[in-house]
């Protein structure tokens, strides 16, 4: 099961880009990460998961988001550890702490 660094509740990630872009994580822990926009956005969104190390494991980037959309993230065969997801949206980047 995931969760979202060492706790286990739903974490609420502003990522402002020329307004706010309202980024949600649902679903930690659970088999499977959701991220789950909170508003609309016109500009691409970028997500990225990294291990430690910098390598890149998974990525998706999205044309545009609607409100309430929800992208399940496919990181079921990693194996236990810490991960980083990162978020790039227009000109902001967040990155979260991910623990398996």
């Amino acid at each position: 099961n995931w969760r979202q660094s060492a706790t286990n509740v739903v974490t609420r990630v502003w990522v402002p880009d020329a307004g706010t872009g309202n980024l949600q994580l649902l679903g930690m822990p659970g088999a499977t990460p959701v991220l789950l926009f909170g508003t609309a956005g016109s500009r691409p969104v970028t997500l990225q998961v990294f291990n430690p190390g910098g390598q890149l494991l998974w990525q998706q980037q999205l044309s545009r988001v609607a409100a309430g959309q929800q992208v399940q993230l496919p990181l079921q065969h990693l194996p236990a550890g810490l991960y980083y997801l990162q978020v790039q949206f227009g000109n902001s980047r967040h990155t979260l702490k991910l623990i398996r």
